[in-house]
């Protein structure tokens, strides 16, 4: 199952809202439902609520994130952003591999530590790419240069500890 730092989701549901997708999703830390994270499509953010008696220990494994990984994009909204896509990719993954791709690669054509204004124009450019082989995943690479990218190769890359 998807996870970062023991922060992992359940019940993620997608949704079509008034002004874009939405998404609802409960959210999980060392196996007890500690929040929940609620986009309902409005234009706005993503809200995340999280119960007070987790909240440090929450924030704390989130700070402890971004210093691992660090990101122009911080808090916990952009983490929960960052879960919910990996908890997509893993989805996408599963069923692609059933169909004989067991390889993905996620290319990002912006740096993390890039400003919010050039990772948004640069989102639309972003790919995900599912391949037979590591032949066919070189080819790729060469073929699209990505700034950065991270292949998944088995359930497990999609752990972050």
């Amino acid at each position: 199952m998807a996870s970062i730092k023991g922060i992992t989701l359940k019940r993620v549901q997608h949704f079509r809202g008034t002004d874009g997708s939405g998404v609802n999703a409960d959210i999980y830390m060392d196996g007890k439902k500690i929040g929940d994270a609620h986009d309902g499509g409005y234009g706005g953010g993503l809200d995340v609520d999280i119960n007070h008696e987790y909240s440090a220990k929450f924030k704390k494994r989130v700070e402890t994130y971004y210093k691992e990984h660090p990101s122009s994009c911080t808090g916990n909204e952009w983490f929960m952003e960052e879960l919910i896509a990996l908890h997509d990719y893993e989805k996408d993954y599963k069923r692609n591999a059933r169909k004989g791709y067991p390889i993905m690669v996620d290319m990002k054509f912006h740096a993390r530590l890039a400003t919010l204004d050039d990772i948004l124009s640069m989102l639309k450019n972003d790919k995900v790419i599912f391949c037979v082989d590591e032949k066919t995943l070189e080819v790729n690479l060469k073929k699209h240069e990505p700034v950065v990218y991270t292949v998944y190769r088995s359930l497990d890359d999609f752990i972050i500890r």
